[in-house]
């Protein structure tokens, strides 16, 4: 999470050993806490949430909602998004943060997205949560009038069976889904199925992969001597390759630099 990563960036970051990430999105670790032996393959919460942001300025939203969980990294992707929104002349016509992890009842703040007059609503929710507040969205017939976008993690591909029709209809942006059509990830879909009875990838599975491969390709550029930490920190940064997710390398602010999909 991005609690831990915080808390344990300092550590590796003082006995110069590299720690490669698979999922904690802070922004704090490609900003203020970014360390040059600290890496991410997942993505920081603007890489994320900025595109959707973007997205919907361009697709004409005037009036949008925001709503997240309220703890750090839900905020933190709708300050990204609202960023993006807003330079298109957009207006947010209000918000909301439901308490984390206690809230069972999104009726109120459903109702005040429905009431707010907006043409879109934006929901930053994850795991339980999401199927919660998609359900409950769904029951009150809000998905015929005042459509989602979304970052990842409101209808991500693990969640789709527990969601169901509730997911229909949403725009939403992430790293990675399963259909990309690239010999890269065809043969990682067809693997992945072989290990994991047909079901198919999703993002975690991905970033966990490249996380191991940035590792592994780093090694086979030293020749397998990692005894020098700042040479091994250096070899993982200069890692690129084209992942089953596309393209990918290691930014400047060492967070994987790659395609985001709507």
């Amino acid at each position: 999470s991005s609690a831990v990563a915080l808390a344990v960036s300092p550590y590796f970051n003082s006995v110069k050993m590299p720690l490669v990430i698979s999922n904690a999105t802070t922004d704090e670790l490609s900003g203020a806490k970014c360390s040059p032996f600290v890496f991410r393959t997942s993505y920081s919460s603007s890489q994320m949430s900025e595109p959707i942001g973007d997205y919907m300025g361009k697709k004409g939203v005037k009036q949008l909602f925001l709503m997240a969980a309220d703890y750090v990294a839900p905020r933190e992707h709708i300050a990204a998004a609202r960023r993006t929104y807003l330079k298109h002349g957009g207006k947010v016509v209000g918000e909301a943060y439901p308490p984390f992890a206690r809230t069972q009842d999104y009726g109120p703040y459903i109702s005040q997205a429905r009431n707010a007059n907006a043409d879109a609503l934006l929901p930053i929710f994850y795991g339980s949560e999401a199927i919660l507040f998609m359900k409950q969205y769904t029951s009150y017939g809000l998905h015929k009038t005042l459509p989602i976008y979304a970052s990842s993690g409101l209808v991500n591909a693990v969640l789709l069976g527990a969601l169901g029709d509730a997911a229909l209809g949403v725009e939403a942006v992430n790293n990675y889904v399963a259909e990309i059509d690239t010999p890269e990830n065809k043969a990682f879909v067809e693997g992945w199925r072989k290990q994991n009875n047909n079901a198919d990838p999703e993002d975690f599975g991905v970033t966990g992969y490249d996380a191991v491969r940035f590792i592994i390709e780093a090694v086979r550029a030293l020749n397998g001597n990692t005894k020098d930490r700042d040479a091994f920190a250096k070899a993982i940064a200069n890692v690129k390759y084209n992942s089953p997710r596309g393209p990918i390398a290691m930014g400047k602010t060492n967070t994987i630099s790659q395609n985001i999909y709507i």
